[in-house]
């Protein structure tokens, strides 16, 4: 997620991303790797904001590598544990990695 990475601008923009969802009581989120979760890496990951009706249909998505479309915004404060959010969810669909 180069999002996190780059300095921007405090407007919302549309995007396509991938990451490790994981859609928990405590938050949801979109982290870089899975193993960025499993260690709490919070500055690795952005707020997914769903709808409680979005939040059933992709509970069973969560602690897969997804394709996000949404709307992003960076948090421009640095106390934040997250690094952004995406919200306006249009779309998530789990990757299947081939090997």
């Amino acid at each position: 997620m180069t999002l996190i990475a780059q300095p921007g601008s405090n407007k919302a923009q549309k995007v396509q991303v991938a990451g490790f969802l994981v859609l928990v009581f405590e938050g949801n989120a979109l982290y870089l790797h899975m193993e960025d979760y499993k260690e709490g890496l919070t500055r690795n990951a952005v707020r997914v904001s769903l709808s409680p009706e979005q939040t059933k249909q992709y509970q069973g998505l969560s602690g897969n590598y997804v394709w996000i479309e949404a709307s992003f915004l960076k948090r421009p404060n640095s106390e934040d544990i997250l690094s952004g959010s995406l919200f306006n969810v249009r779309e998530i669909r789990k990757i299947n990695f081939k090997h």
